[in-house]
């Protein structure tokens, strides 16, 4: 397509292309075609882009042929008016592109109507005062055809008006166009092309490649790496293996199986483990009512009047729970003593799918008076006991465990408990029954923050997030003042519960004022009062910035929720400003940075690799809290896991 560019118009273009136009009509009146000037030393010549003449150029058959046309103005003479008639081969080359260069002021028209021929001119009131060099033409043309032809320029005007002219001389560019392009070696690279001009394209290119199962080697094929040969992850089954290669064997593909302590081929729904094939001792069915007589396994009679169940921190009783990946799940085992029943020992055993949760912490709860020990040596089991010489003196509800753990793969399993001892002594007991919690493990979800970020007011406050015990910085901030502000007053609202007032920093937009201050309302816990004052000037209509950041100790609150700060009460200058609230959301940061359940040497090397600045730093990477990541939250991540001290306990 042939581009044809119009002068960019100024006020007197008009005047001036017309001025140009009778200009260049008289001096065709006043000059026959014949007319021979007297020479001057000034030339006209073409150069490329980059500034540098050109004589001849060599290119290949569909290349561009991009060249500007200049020319030299003489010392002690101005140009005011020129006209060229470039000519060229168009039946080697086809027109892409004429216009006016860069930097040239001069008015003017150029024309393409005829093939192989470009004619232009132009005309400047003030002119070009020599010596100077003026870019009369850019010119682009696509090589269409084999052959040579010499790119020339006829000077039809070339000076101050129609009589005193110095019209430079110009040597035509030969430009030969060769059939293909000119190859030149260079190592093959998988890119498509033939770059060592053997005829060939990316031939014997091979490299290294892996998956999480392993390495393999890959070839090239029309520019793009394929057939990597490195074993592929597989959907994972039930067979002992690490089909999948996430480092886990047989992650949520097990099934639940009973114990069958009577060997009657029924179950005891209370006793479970998570395994690929029923293990000797038990079986898939869970309906056996009572698994110490083989007699027995149907209609065993009233269900005892004790019960074990599973709480939150609440004291709300869980019977099924929805979390995702990454998610803690946190739960608290408690059973019921009946009454004119003194229980002075237990024991139990807890199971879970060390395959979908990691155990993080299994305590006894806050409350219980009773003598014992914790074991977790097994994956996937703790085993508790307590004793107690008094004991606990029935009806009561006793807390038995406090166990924590990390959701670690998508899937669902019972959490289970094994009641080994409950009662007074050896003989007397009286165990509860106890229903699995149904833990389920989605994908992980971004959490349902409690507060919703709107920035639309003029007033807003922007949103933030950070951690427990961190300081959190609130900017209440000015968007497109709609008038002009001498005066303000307003209040920000906030929980009071989560958030601790430390104190405020003034914003660039309040600075000017004469007067600024932010103070607690002593009537109304979780309220700023701000206000401000100009005496001599006022924040100008249109005006966005920070008014003032406030700031806060995050003391509480729940970890992925979001809380809200809002502004109100809007007086004097801003009364009418729409305003808009922000969120401040509670990032929860356990060290576990790669999201593997546990914290090993791999966390710390993410730490060390942000600080380097050889990989990503994803949110917690400040291990202590400094405001920086440095080595000393690698050390801290690994001193965890030693077990040692750490800024983690």
């Amino acid at each position: 397509m042939i581009k044809l560019m119009k002068s960019e118009v100024t006020p007197r273009v008009s005047s001036c292309s017309l001025l140009c136009g009778l200009w260049l009509a008289l001096c065709s009146l006043l000059m026959p075609a014949a007319t021979v000037w007297a020479g001057y030393a000034n030339t006209a010549f073409w150069s490329n882009q980059a500034g540098q003449k050109v004589g001849s150029l060599k290119v290949s058959k569909g290349d561009e042929i991009h060249l500007i046309l200049k020319a030299e103005v003489p010392a002690s003479k101005t140009l005011r008016l020129y006209k060229f008639t470039i000519t060229y081969n168009s039946g080697l080359a086809s027109l892409a592109e004429a216009k006016k260069p860069a930097g040239n002021s001069f008015s003017g028209s150029i024309s393409t109507k005829t093939a192989g021929e470009v004619v232009f001119n132009g005309f400047s009131t003030d002119g070009l005062a020599g010596p100077a060099t003026v870019s009369l033409l850019e010119l682009k043309l696509k090589a269409t055809a084999k052959g040579s032809f010499g790119l020339a320029a006829q000077v039809n005007n070339f000076g101050y008006d129609c009589t005193n002219q110095f019209p430079p001389t110009l040597q035509p560019a030969e430009i030969a166009i060769e059939e293909l392009p000119i190859c030149i070696a260079a190592p093959e690279t998988c890119d498509g092309k033939d770059n060592d001009c053997d005829g060939k394209i990316d031939e014997d290119l091979t490299r290294a490649c892996s998956t999480a199962c392993g390495s393999g080697t890959e070839v090239c094929q029309d520019g793009k790496w394929v057939g990597c040969t490195a074993p592929q992850p597989q959907d994972e089954t039930c067979d002992g293996e690490d089909n999948d290669c996430d480092g886990q064997v047989d992650e949520g593909v097990k099934s639940s199986y009973f114990q069958d302590a009577d060997g009657d081929g029924y179950g005891n729904p209370s006793v479970s483990i998570q395994a690929c094939s029923a293990p000797s001792g038990y079986v898939a069915d869970n309906t056996d009512c009572d698994d110490a007589d083989k007699s027995i396994y149907r209609n065993c009679g009233p269900k005892p009047q004790t019960a074990a169940f599973w709480s939150n921190q609440a004291g709300q009783k869980v019977g099924s729970l929805k979390v995702s990946k990454g998610d803690e799940i946190h739960l608290i085992l408690k059973a019921e003593v009946p009454a004119s029943k003194t229980l002075r020992l237990y024991k139990f055993t807890i199971t879970y799918n060390s395959g979908l949760a990691s155990l993080a912490e299994a305590k006894k709860p806050a409350g219980n008076s009773f003598s014992g020990s914790i074991s977790t040596k097994t994956a996937g089991e703790v085993v508790f006991n307590g004793f107690s010489t008094d004991g606990l003196a029935g009806p009561a509800t006793v807390s038995l465990l406090e166990l924590k753990l990390k959701a670690t793969a998508k899937g669902s399993f019972g959490l289970a408990a094994q009641v080994n001892n409950f009662g007074y002594d050896g003989t007397n007991q009286f165990p509860p029954t106890l229903q699995p919690a149904e833990i389920a493990i989605e994908d992980e979800i971004t959490p349902r923050p409690s507060c919703s970020e709107d920035d639309s007011g003029a007033v807003d406050i922007q949103g933030a997030s950070g951690r427990v015990g961190s300081e959190a910085k609130i900017l209440v901030r000015i968007q497109n003042a709609p008038s002009k502000i001498a005066s303000l007053g307003l209040r920000v609202n906030y929980d009071p519960a989560v958030f601790e007032y430390l104190g405020f920093e003034t914003g660039e937009v309040a600075r000017p004022f004469d007067q600024f201050n932010v103070n607690p309302d002593p009537d109304n816990p979780g309220q700023l009062i701000v206000g401000g004052l100009f005496t001599a000037s006022s924040i100008p209509q249109g005006t966005s910035g920070g008014l003032v950041e406030l700031k806060f100790k995050v003391k509480g609150g729940q970890g992925n929720l979001c809380y809200t700060f809002q502004v109100e009460r809007l007086k004097d200058d801003i009364a009418r400003f729409s305003s808009s609230g922000g969120c401040f959301c509670i990032k929860t940061c356990d060290g576990d940075l790669n999201g593997d359940g546990q914290i090993t040497p791999a966390d710390a090397l993410i730490v060390f690799r942000c600080y380097l600045k050889l990989g990503p730093c994803p949110d917690c990477t400040d291990v202590n809290e400094d405001g920086e990541v440095t080595p000393a939250d690698a050390l801290c991540l690994f001193r965890k896991y030693l077990g040692q001290p750490s800024c983690l306990d």
